[in-house]
């Protein structure tokens, strides 16, 4: 389709248009210099002609005909299909249409495979959505953590939102640059930290909670006092929540430069 239309341009071409300016100068040439044999149709093809004079009338009064609407009707007398065709490609381009409608189903079902196949094998921020079970329980208190911190790996290890940038300390700040850098870094540091604290040390001050809490179930019989038995568990819980207020409370505000 794409073919015909450039050969329907190629023959509208006004390099190819009939070199007279009045329409009985165009009538009044042989058939054979205001039409071409084209292999797709049976009869002449006429040519368009080159151009006709302005009617001022025409345009001031709508009622009146143009010099283009008379000749128009000319050619629609001598070549009723074939106008009828040309005029209809014209105005409504039916490749054209034919294109744009292949577009919007292409944008569509690209959208749909993109959203609702690909994405429901391959899900965005798979490991953050994985704190937020579907099939257990869990309390709220607990989630709130787990989703943050995960969000925070992920920043890490998908984004590499926490490369440090290294500074030129030779070269005078002249913009404030140097300043701008520092405070990032001291930023990407402290992700760094949570980083840390998120993938491994959360989870190894919990199992020493679990090791101290068993550990006192052990002593219940041995006539200790309660600080005795379950100090040392509520002093890791203790610094459990410390730092995870501390770093929580970091993340909510200094969300804005976690940006990708």
């Amino acid at each position: 389709m794409a073919k015909i239309d450039k050969l329907l341009r190629d023959l509208d071409n006004p390099l190819k248009y009939v070199p007279v300016h009045s329409r009985e100068k165009y009538w009044a040439l042989p058939e054979d210099r205001r039409t071409k044999k084209v292999w797709f149709w049976p009869g002449p093809w006429y040519i368009q002609i080159s151009g006709l004079p302005m009617d001022i009338d025409s345009i001031l009064d709508g009622d009146k005909k143009s010099e283009f609407d008379l000749f128009d009707e000319e050619l629609a007398k001598t070549y009723p299909i074939q106008f009828y065709l040309r005029e209809c490609w014209r105005k409504h381009k039916p490749v054209r249409w034919l294109e744009i409608e292949l577009y919007s189903f292409n944008r569509m079902f690209r959208d749909f495979y993109y959203k609702w196949i690909k994405r429901t094998f391959k899900p965005f921020n798979k490991e953050i959505r994985a704190q937020i079970p579907t099939r257990e329980w869990k309390d709220l208190r607990d989630m709130i953590p787990d989703v943050l911190y995960a969000m925070i790996i992920h920043y890490v290890e998908k984004d590499n939102g926490a490369e440090m940038t290294e500074i030129d300390y030779s070269k005078p700040d002249e913009y404030g640059e140097r300043e701008f850098l520092e405070k990032r870094n001291q930023e990407r540091s402290m992700i760094l930290q949570i980083y840390g604290w998120a993938k491994s040390g959360r989870a190894y001050t919990r199992k020493k909670i679990e090791e101290a809490l068993d550990e006192a179930h052990k002593n219940r019989k041995k006539g200790l006092t309660y600080e005795e038995q379950y100090g040392e568990m509520e002093k890791l819980e203790k610094y459990l929540v410390e730092k995870d207020t501390k770093y929580l409370t970091w993340i909510v505000e200094n969300r804005e430069i976690l940006w990708t």
